[in-house]
Parts: structure tokens; C-alpha cells; sequence
């Protein structure tokens, strides 16, 4: 009946009526007669002007609300303003910060691997100390006469050499530290050539031919190991190396 009712009403205003209209309020105009129809404006104005009235007076009653309603959002918008200046500034000191993030990393890995360094140096002292006395008590060994004794020492030497370095000629020790231990065998070979110096004047003196025959024994032995170092054949060098590194 009321679909009817709507349907007949949309013909004779020559409107069409759809959902958004209220229902029940076009049915009771469609059930109005002329003079009501006549007085329904002035009665929507009415109605309209005391709407309009209520809803001053909540807005007054609610004016507190409405207030610290208005006040949140400004702050809301002053803090939202805040943050994007602070993560604008931010962003800003991204490139620095990520240039000291990446200063301080190199700064650790070089200070990590100074540790090792020094941890593997610790933990090798007894035979690192040993290792520098080496020289002395080669040089100990041929002022007391003790040449079978100091091609010990030598021959040691030479065995340590081709432990820590490459044995082809073209090869050169590439790490820094390597300087400490070329500077060892720097100055075993300058006593090897002391000792050889030292057989030689020796040779030059009154002595018997089975002293004779040993000494040129010492003399091939420490000759052999001088010039046969892996990487070396003479003291220069040796020297010139171990200034290269240090």
C-alpha cells in the first residue's frame, strides 16, 4: 500500500522518489489534505527555527567540551608539527652520523686486530724472547771460541727463516710485524760473517792440521748457511728488506 501510495505521489509531483526520502513523512503528505498542505511550510519552518535553537543552547551548554575539544587538536597539531621539524633535523644528521658509524667501525677493526696482535704476542713471549736473544748468544758463543755451538744457533736460524717466509726468490714478506723477526736474521747472518771473519784469522795463525781441518769445516758449514738463506744471499739485503718494512 505504501509503494503504491509513493509511486502515485511521484507521478503527480513529477519527482522521483527514491530510498533517501523519508517513507512515513511522504506518506503523511500524500494523506494531507489542500490546507494542510498549504501550512506544512510554515510549520517546517518553525520546526527548523527551534532546531536551530537547540541546538545553540547545547552548543552553549557543551561550550566547555567543545573547548578543550579545540584546544587537543591544537595541541595535537602543534605536537605533529614538532615531530616532523625534529625528524626532518633528524634525517639531516643521517649522512654524519652514518660517516662517524663507519669512522668508528674502521677505528674498531684496527683496534681488534691490534689486540690479536698483541694477544698472539703474549701468548708467544717465552719463544719470541728467546728468539731475540738469539743474536747475543751467538755472538757469546764465537768470542769464547764456541763456533760448533754458534752454527747451532745459525742453523736454527735458517730453519726459522724458511718457516716464516716464502722460499721463492721473487717473494717478499708482505706484514709489518715481519720486520721484528727480519731484523733477528739480520743480525744472526752480520755474527755468522763475524764468525767467519774471526775462522779466517784464525786460519792465518800457527795451528795444528787437525785444527786446520776443523775449522775449514765451521768455515763451509757457516758459509753454506750465510749465503744460502731462502729469500737472501748477502747481508745488504737482508738490510735493505728490513728497512723497507719498519
Amino acid at each position: 500500500m505504501a509503494t503504491s501510495q509513493l509511486n502515485s505521489l511521484s507521478k503527480l509531483i513529477d519527482i522521483p522518489i527514491d530510498n533517501h526520502y523519508d517513507e512515513s513523512y511522504l506518506i503523511r503528505l500524500a494523506s494531507m489534505n489542500l490546507s494542510e498542505l498549504l501550512e506544512e511550510p510554515a510549520r517546517l519552518e518553525v520546526k527548523v527555527e527551534s532546531l536551530e535553537r537547540e541546538i545553540q543552547n547545547k552548543a552553549i551548554e557543551q561550550n566547555e567540551v567543545f573547548e578543550k575539544a579545540q584546544s587537543c587538536f591544537s595541541d595535537v597539531v602543534s605536537k605533529m608539527n614538532s615531530l616532523h621539524k625534529s625528524v626532518c633535523s633528524a634525517c639531516d644528521y643521517l649522512p654524519t652520523l652514518e660517516y662517524s658509524c663507519r669512522s668508528f667501525k674502521k677505528e674498531i677493526d684496527t683496534t681488534y686486530t691490534q689486540y690479536n696482535q698483541n694477544k698472539k704476542a703474549l701468548k708467544y713471549h717465552s719463544q719470541l724472547l728467546e728468539l731475540l736473544e738469539m743474536p747475543q748468544l751467538m755472538e757469546t758463543c764465537i768470542r769464547n771460541n764456541l763456533h760448533e755451538e754458534g752454527l747451532v744457533l745459525l742453523r736454527h736460524a735458517n730453519t726459522l727463516y724458511s718457516e716464516h717466509f716464502p722460499t721463492s726468490s721473487d717473494s717478499h714478506p708482505s706484514h709489518s710485524g715481519d720486520s721484528i723477526i727480519l731484523g733477528i736474521f739480520n743480525d744472526m747472518v752480520a755474527v755468522g760473517e763475524q764468525q767467519e771473519s774471526l775462522l779466517l784469522r784464525e786460519l792465518e795463525t800457527d795451528i795444528t792440521v787437525s785444527r786446520c781441518m776443523q775449522i775449514l769445516s765451521f768455515l763451509e758449514q757457516n758459509i753454506d748457511l750465510v749465503s744460502t738463506f731462502p729469500l737472501f744471499s748477502t747481508l745488504a739485503e737482508i738490510q735493505h728488506l728490513a728497512q723497507t718494512l719498519q
